[in-house]
C-alpha cells in the first residue's frame, strides 16, 4: 500500500509539474499587432508668408531684379491662392528705373511638392501704371525654399499687352 501511495504521489506531483510547465509555457505569448504605424511624407507646406527676390528678362533687353514678399492660402486640396508684393529696378545697365508691383495668383498642386499657376499683376514703373497677366510653375527646392519660372505679357492701363517678361524667383517660406 505504501508502494502505491508512493507512486500514486508521484504520478500526482508528475501530472501537477507537467501540467505548471505547460501553464508557464502558455502564459508567455508574443501580442501580435495588426496595427501598422505609417508615417506620410505630407510635402511641402505651401501655405503661409514667404519672401525672396527674383531676376528676370524683359524681351526689350531690360533686366529684372526685385525683392518679393507674399503669402499663400490653400482653398481646397490642391488650390492655392496668393497676394505678393514686388519692389525693384528695371536697367539696360546704363540707367535705371524703379517699379513696383502687387500680384495675385491662382494655382493648383500637381504634386506635394510642384505647383502651376496663373497670376495678374498691377504695377507702377516710371510714371506709367502696367498690368500683367501670365503663369508660371513653382518646385519645392528644401523643406522651406522653392524656385519658380514665370512669364507675363504686360501692357499699360488701357492699352494691349506691349511687352513680355520672363522671371526666376528663390522663395523662403516662413512655416
Amino acid at each position: 500500500m505504501k508502494k502505491l501511495m508512493t507512486g500514486a504521489s508521484a504520478a500526482v506531483l508528475g501530472a501537477l509539474a507537467l501540467t505548471g510547465t505547460a501553464m508557464a509555457a502558455d502564459a508567455y505569448k508574443p501580442i501580435m499587432s495588426t496595427n501598422t504605424v505609417v508615417f506620410e511624407d505630407p510635402g511641402f507646406v505651401w501655405e503661409g508668408m514667404y519672401y525672396g527676390f527674383e531676376k528676370g528678362i524683359w524681351l526689350d533687353d531690360s533686366f529684372q531684379f526685385n525683392g518679393v514678399v507674399g503669402t499663400n492660402f490653400m482653398l481646397g486640396d490642391n488650390v492655392l491662392a496668393g497676394l505678393e508684393g514686388n519692389l525693384g529696378f528695371l536697367t539696360d545697365f546704363s540707367d535705371y528705373v524703379i517699379f513696383g508691383e502687387v500680384d495675385g495668383r491662382l494655382g493648383v498642386l500637381i504634386s506635394n511638392d510642384a505647383q502651376i499657376y496663373g497670376v495678374g499683376s498691377l504695377g507702377y514703373l516710371n510714371s506709367d501704371t502696367y498690368y500683367g497677366v501670365g503663369g508660371g510653375i513653382q518646385f519645392a527646392a528644401s523643406d522651406n525654399m522653392s524656385i519658380r519660372l514665370e512669364a507675363q505679357g504686360l501692357g499699360e492701363l488701357g492699352s494691349s499687352i506691349s511687352e513680355t517678361r520672363v522671371t526666376a524667383g528663390f522663395l523662403w517660406h516662413a512655416n
